[in-house]
């Protein structure tokens, strides 16, 4: 191959690797690492209260990259205590909420 193969293919690459960090892809990927990097934050928050045993908390590539806050609690006062402790560990990132009180939950038919 010639030589200006090589320099146009090493022109794209470096050029890749500079862009990449800004593009939305990485702020994404950078926000779900740091999202990841606070999990054990909330954890430590909410270990042990019984009304959270059903909340899991992963990245999560929504808004660009953050945290997600999924589960059931025993009632809407429980939804926005799990909002205000979450909260209060100042999240890196945005938090998106799919919690929902068991007491909303539809009866089923016997």
């Amino acid at each position: 191959m010639s030589r200006q193969f090589w320099v146009i293919l090493a022109v794209i690459v470096v050029g890749t690797a500079i862009y990449y960090p800004f593009s939305p892809g990485g702020r994404q990927q950078r926000n779900m690492d740091r999202a990841a990097r606070h999990i054990p934050a909330i954890k430590a928050q909410i270990a042990g209260d019984a009304r959270f045993a059903d909340i899991t908390l992963n990245p999560y590539t929504g808004n660009g990259g953050s945290l997600l806050v999924l589960g059931e609690v025993p009632s809407e006062d429980d939804v926005e205590a799990l909002k205000a402790i979450v909260a209060k560990t100042n999240p890196p990132t945005p938090v998106a909420f799919v919690v929902r009180p068991a007491s909303n939950l539809a009866v089923r038919p016997k």
